[in-house]
C-alpha cells in the first residue's frame, strides 16, 4: 500500500488523483452514463456513485463518533460481507442525477474531505487508536489508511476502469438509439403488446389485443426512438409534443438500463416532459419518480377504469 511522508502529501495525492479521475468523464455523453459495456462491471454513473458512497461514509463515521453515537462500519444495515448490497445502495442513491451533477458532487465532496483531513495533526492522522471507527479493524488502522483506500486507491483503479469503458464504448457499434423507420413497425408492435400485457396484468389481455391494430396504424405518426442491439429492436419510446406515450423494453432485456437511456435521450431534446402511468404499475411509477418526475394529478383512465398518475418532469 502506498505510504505518505506527511499530511500534505496525502492531501495532494487525493486532490491529484481525484482530478485525473473526474476529468475522464467530461467527454462522456449524458445518454451513455448508465450504459453497461461487456468487460466493465460498472456504468460511468455507478463509478462516481461508488466514490461518493465511501467518502460519505468516512465523513459520517467521524461526525457520528464526535457526536457520541455508536459507529458500526461500514453501516448498521450492511456488514462487511454484504459489500455488494452496499454498493447497490450507492448506485440507487445517485441514479437520478445527471452526469454533470455527479461530477460536481464528486468534486465538492473531495474538497470537503480534504478540509476534514486537514483538521487532524500529523500525529493524529498517522497514529493508531485516535478514532474508534478507524480502530475497528483487527490491525487497528490509523486514519490515513482509511482515507487512502477510500480515495486515492479507488480514484486510481476506477480511472483505469472508466478509461477501459471509454475505449470499449468507442468500439461498440452494436448498441444504438435512432429514430424509428418503417421497417421497425413489426418488432416495435411486438414489444408494445408483450410489455403491456406483462406490466399491466391487472388489465385483461383482451384490452391490449383489441387495441393492437389501432395503435399499429397511428404509431408511425408519433416521434419514436428505438434502441437497437446488433440490428434487433429491444426497446422504444414514443413521444408527441413532450408527452411520453410510453417507454417499452423487451422482456428479456429489462433492468439493463435501456429504458433509462431512452428517457435520457428525450430529456436531452425537451425541457419539459409529461406522461400518464397506472397507479398499480408500481415499478414504472418508481422509475419515473427516480427520474425526477412529479405526480401532478391522480385521475381515472376512462378506457380501463384504472387509476393513473399524470406526471411531469422539467429540466
Amino acid at each position: 500500500m502506498q505510504k505518505y511522508a506527511n499530511k500534505q502529501e496525502l492531501m495532494d495525492a487525493i486532490k491529484k488523483t481525484a482530478k485525473f479521475f473526474v476529468n475522464e468523464f467530461k467527454e462522456i455523453k449524458e445518454v451513455d452514463k448508465d450504459k453497461y459495456i461487456d468487460g466493465v462491471e460498472c456504468t460511468p454513473s455507478q463509478m462516481i456513485a461508488y466514490q461518493l458512497g465511501w467518502m460519505n461514509l468516512i465523513l459520517s463515521w467521524d461526525k457520528d463518533e464526535l457526536d457520541g453515537k455508536e459507529v458500526i462500519t461500514p453501516t448498521a444495515q450492511y456488514k462487511w460481507n454484504k459489500l455488494g448490497q452496499l454498493y447497490e445502495s450507492f448506485y440507487k442513491q445517485y441514479e437520478a442525477y445527471s452526469l454533470e451533477q455527479l461530477m460536481e458532487l464528486f468534486s465538492n465532496r473531495v474538497e470537503q474531505l480534504i478540509l476534514w483531513v486537514d483538521t487532524f495533526s500529523a500525529e493524529e492522522l498517522f497514529s493508531q487508536d485516535v478514532r474508534k471507527w478507524a480502530s475497528s479493524t483487527p490491525s487497528r488502522w490509523p486514519i490515513w489508511k482509511w482515507v487512502h483506500i477510500n480515495t486515492v486507491a479507488p480514484f486510481q483503479s476506477f480511472r483505469t476502469k472508466i478509461r477501459k469503458w471509454k475505449k470499449l464504448n468507442a468500439l461498440d457499434k452494436s448498441n444504438k438509439i435512432r429514430k424509428f423507420e418503417d421497417k421497425d413497425l413489426e418488432p416495435v408492435m411486438e414489444i408494445w403488446l408483450n410489455t403491456n400485457m406483462q406490466a399491466h396484468d391487472f388489465i385483461p389481455k383482451e384490452y391490449w389485443l383489441s387495441n393492437f391494430n389501432f395503435v399499429k396504424e397511428i404509431l408511425p405518426s408519433a416521434e419514436i426512438y428505438v434502441y437497437e442491439i446488433d440490428g434487433d429492436i429491444k426497446g422504444f419510446v414514443g413521444i408527441e409534443s413532450g408527452y411520453i406515450a410510453g417507454i417499452f423494453v423487451s422482456n428479456e432485456t429489462q433492468s439493463k438500463g435501456i429504458g433509462k437511456e431512452l428517457l435520457h435521450t428525450i430529456k436531452g431534446i425537451y425541457s419539459e416532459l409529461s406522461l400518464a402511468v397506472y397507479k398499480k404499475n408500481a415499478r414504472a411509477v418508481n422509475f419515473y419518480q427516480r427520474e425526477q418526475f412529479v405526480v401532478k394529478q391522480e385521475r381515472t383512465d376512462e378506457s380501463t377504469g384504472e387509476v393513473e398518475y399524470f406526471m411531469v418532469w422539467k429540466k
